[in-house]
């Protein structure tokens, strides 16, 4: 066995890189089944914490360990699901069609149908919630129903917990309104940051630097003077004996 793209025959995670772009750059790439790469390049846009969005983008390339999944991966164990036992546990029965998944979306602001939503495409749930919501603030809170249910099902699997569907509406509603108030501030935060600096960078700049090895028997230093009315600049540089410790420079 070898690696035909090195030299020495052996795999480079350089080379496989390479190889790599090549095909993502083929004009006419091979797709076999959905495309799903619009709903994964969606994710990223959903207004919620970066830590929902990496679980939307493993929920939907299926990555997040169900039974179904860990099934598929050669592990012996029963995908039935283990809070109902009426279906094998897939990411979309855990996230949507799961009776108590059910019950929180029956429940929250979400628009519900029956041959609408949820239905059993975990695709074509996504897609939904993605891009045919009302333009309604409490449609935003989605990502974080997704995110509870996903928390209530482990909390039932690893410590038989049963959480009440209204407490998963009333934390994902909370931590949303929070979010949303907090991406509030920091926008009206920002002109007063940019002011501040303005400020201190407004008079003369002088900046210092120093190179220190405890290999080498020599230390560097370095300045640079700036004054923004004149435009003048003053630069310099010294080398001296190394010092104990690099703290000398300072």
């Amino acid at each position: 066995m070898g690696w035909f793209y090195t030299r020495t025959g052996r795999y480079t995670v350089r080379s496989g890189y390479e190889i790599a772009q090549r095909t993502r750059e083929d004009s006419n790439p091979l797709l076999f089944g959905p495309d799903t790469r619009g709903l994964q390049a969606q994710v990223w846009k959903v207004q919620c914490t970066q830590k929902i969005q990496h679980f939307l983008w493993q929920s939907l390339t299926g990555c997040i360990v169900v039974g179904d999944r860990l099934r598929s991966r050669g592990m012996q164990i029963d995908p039935q699901c283990m809070r109902c036992g009426m279906a094998p546990e897939t990411v979309n029965h855990t996230l949507f069609e799961c009776p108590p998944a059910l019950q929180v979306w029956a429940l929250s602001p979400i628009p519900t149908a029956p041959i609408r939503f949820p239905i059993g495409s975990l695709f074509t749930n996504m897609a939904y919630l993605f891009w045919e919501l009302p333009n309604d603030d409490r449609m935003r809170t989605y990502p974080w129903l997704i995110w509870y249910i996903w928390k209530a099902r482990n909390d039932k699997v690893l410590g038989n917990v049963d959480w009440d569907p209204n407490d998963i509406i009333t934390k994902a509603t909370a931590e949303s309104l929070t979010w949303a108030k907090a991406q509030e501030k920091q926008k009206t935060e920002i002109p007063r940051l940019q002011t501040q600096v303005e400020t201190i960078l407004s008079g003369d700049r002088c900046q210092v630097d120093g190179a220190w090895k405890e290999t080498d028997c020599r230390a560097g230093l370095g300045w640079y003077h700036f004054n923004p009315t004149t435009q003048s600049k003053l630069m310099g540089s010294c080398n001296l004996r190394r010092g104990i410790s690099h703290f000398r420079l300072n």
